[in-house]
């Protein structure tokens, strides 16, 4: 099967987010909570990840499916051993049953962390392709495409390195029909580093050797690692495999190295930015399938809490938010471009209401009236500007959207799935014709905008402490 061949979600935008690194989101409202936002994100791919061989409730990958978003489902554990492969095989004919595509079993096998005491033992690659080959086979029998284990990027056994022995182990040991459905992990971080990192592969950065990447000289360790793992695939079985990313974008508070920038705000919104720009212009290579944005959201406490985009509740944390929501709707597929402004909320309601019935089977009485269609309880909408969306409203307005724990960001199209709907700002930002379509929409807007900026504030600050506890 050539790399077109394989399976993509229709209106492909490559975008796609590493759902919670917990498994306990999965129910019919998580699902109702989050497809609005995936959708309104731009998002047409979500990593599900799992520390249980029992899959992911029907109900929300069907949801998925349903909203034309395809889930990759990423099994393993804190540490490699082996899968009971009855349960995997279970497991997997209930995924291709609901139409999903792609399983990875376990994750950066290359790092000491994962393996334990059993790290130092020989034959450290045979060892991992003992226990991974019949689960390869298993989720391949099953109709799904297996996805070979992300390596850490770097890591303790380099990671191009452990590829290219992990491939030439499968093609010694594998029968050759493992390769006609087969896609390879990988964890595509940029981090601090620009988008262009390590552009041209190998080939063009021949200086670069494990451990060692000279002054002057690029690695694999950013988001262009899709063309060296490219190079790898290629010398090792001479043709190329699809890429699956399990991980990438820029990561806040990290940085690439010890004297690089630390990620900030600024650079994560305009790094995520870049990457959805790549995958519009069409530039990518055929093999490079998706993004998986680090992290969509965690649970209070969670490790990844402070890279999450938004809290568990749909907040939203980030300013890259705005500036992926702003770009997903410039790009929008001609058949979806709005004739106005502002799209109809009962198209994006019937698309929301199909994703939920494929997730709830039972009977539901039809939609009658605007206020019928309504999915969000409270928006906040903040100004779009010829040069962006404000990232000064959007500070402004943190203490005022925390305390009614609305939903909040710079599309008038969610606006229009909310009850009620608070505009930042004067009509500079966002005009009193897209009011009036709110207002025409069913929803009761007000408008909170002092005479000064700093009045704004003050007028947000008093709201947000007359909200009761």
């Amino acid at each position: 099967m050539g790399i077109d061949d394989y399976p993509h979600p229709d209106k492909n935008t490559g975008i796609g987010f590493c759902y919670f690194p917990d498994e306990e989101h999965y129910l019919p409202a998580d699902l109702e909570r989050w497809l609005p936002e995936l959708r309104a994100l731009g998002a047409s791919w979500l990593v599900l990840r799992s520390v249980r061989v029992a899959p992911v409730p029907e109900a929300f990958v069907r949801g998925l499916l349903a909203a034309g978003i395809e889930p990759v489902v990423h099994l393993f554990g804190p540490r490699i051993a082996r899968i009971e492969l009855a349960d995997l095989r279970r497991t997997a004919e209930q995924y291709a049953a609901w139409g999903a595509h792609y399983f990875c079993l376990y994750d950066q096998p290359n790092l000491r962390a994962t393996w334990g005491a059993d790290w130092g033992r020989p034959q450290l690659v045979e060892r991992f392709v003992d226990m991974l080959l019949p689960a390869l086979q298993i989720i391949q029998g099953a109709g799904l495409i297996p996805v070979l284990s992300p390596p850490a990027p770097g890591g303790q056994y380099w990671d191009l390195a452990f590829l290219g022995s992990l491939l030439e182990s499968l093609k010694r040991r594998a029968p050759a029909s493992l390769f006609t459905r087969l896609a390879v992990g990988m964890h595509n971080y940029a981090d601090s580093r620009a988008l262009a990192w390590g552009a041209g592969g190998p080939s063009r950065w021949t200086a670069a050797r494990p451990y060692d990447t000279p002054a002057g000289s690029e690695d694999q360790r950013g988001f262009r690692m899709f063309e060296w793992y490219d190079a790898v695939v290629r010398a090792r079985l001479g043709d190329g495999l699809p890429l699956i990313s399990l991980g990438d974008g820029a990561r806040l508070g990290l940085r690439s190295a010890p004297d690089a920038a630390v990620v900030d705000r600024a650079w994560h919104a305009k790094c995520h930015a870049g990457v959805a720009e790549l995958f519009a212009s069409g530039t990518l290579p055929a093999c490079v399938f998706n993004s998986a944005f680090w992290v969509l959201a965690t649970a209070p406490g969670d490790p990844a809490a402070p890279q999450a985009w938004y809290d568990q509740q749909a907040r939203p944390r980030v300013t890259a938010i705005g500036a992926l929501k702003s770009f997903a709707r410039k790009h929008k597929p001609a058949a979806e471009s709005p004739k106005s402004e502002v799209r109809s909320p009962k198209s994006e309601a019937r698309t929301l209401g199909a994703a939920l019935r494929a997730a709830d089977p039972r009977p539901r009485t039809p939609d009658s009236g605007p206020r019928a269609s309504k999915v969000l309880r409270h928006y906040v909408l903040l100004p779009v500007f010829e040069w962006g969306p404000s990232d000064w409203h959007w500070q402004a307005a943190q203490n005022y959207v925390q305390s009614l724990r609305a939903s909040c960001g710079f599309s008038a199209d969610e606006a229009r799935l909310a009850e009620r709907v608070t505009i930042i700002g004067n009509t500079q930002g966002v005009s009193a014709d897209v009011e009036a379509v709110l207002r025409n929409a069913g929803c009761k807007v007000a408008r909170v905008a002092g005479d000064t900026g700093a009045e704004t504030i003050a007028l947000l600050n008093d709201l947000a402490r007359a909200v009761p506890d």
